[in-house]
């Protein structure tokens, strides 16, 4: 019989605890049950039921609790993906939101993409009275989350007054979505190395990013009237051929000037120099329009550095699919590069520190 190894997380209160009970049907978590793994981290199972669940503290708003609770769990995606034994293998990471919940918090969807790297996860709605889960569903596929399956569940039943109640429901469909996609589950789990090695890559590449983002503010001081914006392109041509050699990706010139050319359909910014104001510009907050037609320094800074991000995030998901033996074309390429640089064009200047 297959076991599905599952963390278990969510913020504080989402109802993990009524979840295990659930699945095990039986009081585990309230009487303390369980095989402490770290501090934090516990694990329970129950002789007849195919899932080991680690369970985890709550998540707070506090960076230091979060981050500790992070590293801890990487620790033990890492330790169970050394064991070379995919039944030990962590599978999936069941991750809790409350339906009651009016959005998903900006942190928990950082933290479910940097997550998904390593492990598969489903993102359960705990508490799903009525539809609010249909709303966060909406949040999910507009910030693109990239997760095996979203469920809505009701762990308990939920007695509406004397006569009336909801029944359970949802932890069946939970159960067999983690049993019958292990296969999947064990080849990413199982190339966690590589995916970390990525990571290590990626974050090298990032530190590149400033140096031309500097160059091209300097370019900016002199303001650029944007039917010159070409004069942006050979640094971040520089910048992109720096990333690939610092990530890994073999492409040549006329591929890159595919890439950057592909951004024309959706901004145009700093390919063609002719769609700025329409496009572009439209994603930068507090932009909008430029005053004189021309493109400032921070500006400049802005669409550079917001390239180089999107270039790295995207060229680490082509080398991770080349470990899983996934493949990703250059048109594949180029269109999710245009949704990651709107994704940080959106950010401004917090995407950029200039040294004074």
């Amino acid at each position: 019989m297959s076991i599905a190894n599952i963390v278990l997380m969510g913020k504080t209160g989402v109802g993990k605890s009524s979840l295990v009970n659930s699945v095990f049907k039986e009081e585990l978590v309230e009487t303390g049950k369980g095989r402490p793994i770290t501090e934090e981290i516990k694990l329970i199972e129950k002789d007849g039921i195919p899932l080991r669940i680690y369970d985890t503290r709550g998540l707070e708003l506090k960076s230091e609790t979060q981050s500790t609770a992070i590293e801890d769990i990487k620790r033990l995606l890492k330790e169970k993906a050394k064991s070379n034994r995919p039944d030990e293998y962590i599978h999936y990471i069941w991750y809790c939101v409350n339906s009651r919940s009016n959005r998903i918090e900006e942190y928990e969807i950082e933290l479910i993409k940097k997550l998904s790297y390593y492990v598969e996860i489903i993102l359960v709605f705990t508490q799903s009275l009525g539809d609010n889960w249909k709303e966060l569903n909406r949040e999910v596929e507009e910030n693109n989350l990239p997760v095996l399956k979203t469920i809505p569940i009701m762990a308990i039943d939920y007695e509406i007054n004397d006569e009336q109640k909801i029944e359970a429901f949802g932890l069946d469909e939970l159960i067999e979505v983690s049993l019958n996609n292990i296969d999947r589950a064990v080849k990413k789990a199982s190339s966690y190395s590589d995916f970390e090695l990525v990571e290590d890559k990626a974050n090298k590449a990032k530190e590149k990013i400033k140096k031309y983002s500097k160059i091209a503010f300097i370019t900016g001081l002199t303001p650029i009237p944007f039917q010159d914006a070409f004069l942006l392109v050979p640094n971040q041509i520089a910048m992109i051929n720096k990333i690939n050699k610092i990530v890994g990706i073999n492409l040549d010139k006329e591929s890159i000037k595919l890439i950057l050319t592909g951004l024309t359909g959706t901004l145009g910014a700093t390919v063609t120099g002719k769609t700025i104001v329409s496009n572009a510009l439209k994603f930068i907050p507090g932009v909008g329009t430029i005053a004189g037609g021309t493109i400032s320094a921070s500006t400049a800074a802005i669409l550079t550095a917001a390239l180089g991000y999107a270039y790295i995030e995207v060229a680490s998901t082509v080398l991770r699919n080349q470990y899983l033996q996934k493949e990703l074309d250059i048109e594949e390429f180029s269109n999710l590069l245009k949704n990651k640089y709107i994704e940080y064009l959106k950010k401004g200047k917090k995407l950029i520190k200039m040294d004074k």
